[in-house]
């Protein structure tokens, strides 16, 4: 009886945990829904794998459209994935990652495009996709048939076969995931 309620406890705690983190991501999406945004008009993605775990080089143009000038460019991207270097013109900028957020430090006028070069790698962590679905709806393991739970995954990583979807943000975005 008490392994039964152990097993349980621990079930139930993985969605609590779940349910707690998600809260976290939809909080920081909040916090840079109103930032100004640049915007990417391409990229040049340069993907490799092994056993689940992705090493990329994205070569992607940022464009800002905005009438404004910034001093930092925000991207937003998969917070299992972690940015290992920026380059601009072969030099690298600085940046920080937080989250799902990263700030990269170089100015950038009104109608100015950069070509940046981003090398990032990691897992991916499909809690950060469909940020607007209900937890409820996001937890539910059954399909039509209430009484088979086959799970449900919004990704797939592995060395056999490999299903990404935008939603999960597999390569730098520029607008926040839930909006």
């Amino acid at each position: 009886m008490l392994l039964a309620l152990g097993v349980g406890g621990l079930y139930y705690g993985r969605f609590v945990c779940e349910k707690q983190l998600r809260e976290d991501y939809r909080k920081q999406c909040l916090v840079y829904q109103e930032h100004p945004r640049i915007d990417i008009s391409d990229h040049a993605i340069v993907w490799k794998q092994e056993k689940g775990h992705m090493k990329v080089t994205d070569t992607l143009t940022v464009v800002n459209s905005s009438g404004q000038d910034f001093s930092e460019i925000l991207l937003f991207m998969n917070p299992g994935l972690g940015v290992e270097r920026i380059e601009y013109k072969g030099e690298a900028l600085p940046f920080r990652q937080t989250g799902i957020a990263i700030k990269v430090k170089s100015f950038l006028t009104a109608g100015e495009r950069k070509k940046l070069v981003v090398k990032y790698g990691g897992f991916i962590d499909e809690r950060i996709c469909y940020l607007h679905v209900a937890d409820s709806l996001y937890e539910a393991t059954a399909w039509s048939n209430g009484m088979q739970r086959y799970g449900k995954h919004m990704v797939c990583v592995s060395d056999r076969y490999t299903f990404l979807i935008p939603e999960c943000l597999w390569y730098p975005q520029s607008r926040v995931p839930w909006h």
